[in-house]
Parts: C-alpha cells; structure tokens; sequence
C-alpha cells in the first residue's frame, strides 16, 4: 500500500498532460505521482523535468542513457530507481545481459569503452559527486562533447527524483515491473562499493 493514498486521476484533470507524459513513457501512471499531485506545481515542475532530460532531440544514444541512469541507481542504493531504469533500459532495447552485467562494466565484453567511460562517471557522481576527477572527465571527453556530457550527467541527476518518489510509493509497485525480480536479484548479489572496478586507482 501507499503511504500517503494518492488522488484519483479524474480528479486532477489538469495534471492530465503531465500524467499522459509518464503514462506514454513507463506505460503507466506510477502513484507517487497521483501522490504527489497534492501539490500540483510539485508534480508539473518534476514531470517537466524529466520531459527535458528525456528529450527526444538528445544527441547522445537512448539507450546509453538508460544504462547511466541505472548505473546511478545502483550506486546509490536505490531500489525503487534501480526497479524503474532496469526497466527504462529494457524499453529502450538494451539487452537483458547488458543490463544484469552493468555492476561488472569494466571487464564485461558487452560495454565499449565510450560506455565504460559513461558508466564510470555514472557510479561516481551518484555515490559522492565530488569524488569525480580531472581523469574521469578527461576519459568522457574522448568520446563525447560538452553537451553530450551534460545529457548524460542530467540521467545520473534525474535519479533525485526518482528517489523523492520512492518515499510515496508502495512496495507492490516499486517491484512490479517485468524484468525487475532479475535485476533485483542481480543487484543484490553484485552490489559494489562507489568506486569498485573503477580504474587503477580502485586496487589502492
């Protein structure tokens, strides 16, 4: 159950365009957001949020910033977050295997090196922003621009929001996603420390 009941959909009618936004996306209207609607210009301002990370006109691969955003959830230790981008990045076609062996990037044949690279920035700047170095940026820079970089740091940000949502809403719905026992079950089983697998710096 919910902590807080969330409001009827009807009955925020003019919430609708942010509701259909998510429901188009994620194929559902999640109740943290029918939560949230309590506070409508809380709910319109997050929602336009994520309209504007998601934006179609991204110029780097969606499914890249899927794995970052999943990435981030991991590091963080968000499971209502790893639930939502393990699921994110399914929708988005990225292969199954890729997703389960996102923990194990630096050594899994199934990451190049640009993602590597991503992912490394990802798990970082999710645990401890600051811990991210000169080198870190340095390695994006090879294979991105400034502005891909800033498309792919607004994913690993994006799950702040994520995580306010997981105060609201309920266990059910936070593990009812296909997919989501695996990559739960993954997780749990490959959890890392923020810097494990990351460079020679981590053997130290």
């Amino acid at each position: 159950m919910s902590r807080i009941n969330p409001l009827n959909r009807q009955d925020v009618p003019e919430l609708e365009p942010f509701l259909s936004s998510t429901e188009k996306r994620m194929g559902f209207v999640p109740n943290s957001q029918l939560v949230m609607a309590y506070k409508p210009k809380l709910l319109q301002a997050f929602s336009q949020l994520g309209q504007a990370v998601h934006d179609p006109a991204n110029k780097t691969p969606r499914q890249l910033r899927m794995l970052v955003a999943h990435m981030a959830s991991k590091s963080a230790g968000c499971q209502y977050c790893v639930a939502h981008t393990g699921e994110s990045a399914h929708n988005a076609n990225v292969e199954d295997q890729k997703i389960a062996a996102v923990g194990q990037y630096e050594t899994s044949p199934f990451f190049t090196e640009a993602e590597r690279a991503a992912l490394r920035f990802a798990q970082r700047a999710a645990a401890v922003p600051n811990a991210v170095t000169d080198e870190d940026f340095a390695a994006l820079r090879k294979h991105y621009s400034d502005e891909e970089i800033v498309e792919l740091v607004s994913h690993d940000q994006l799950r702040v929001r994520d995580e306010a949502h997981s105060f609201f809403g309920s266990r059910e719905e936070r593990f009812k996603f296909r997919n989501v026992l695996t990559v739960k079950r993954i997780d749990a089983r490959h959890r890392f420390p923020p810097f494990a697998q990351s460079g020679p710096e981590s053997s130290s």
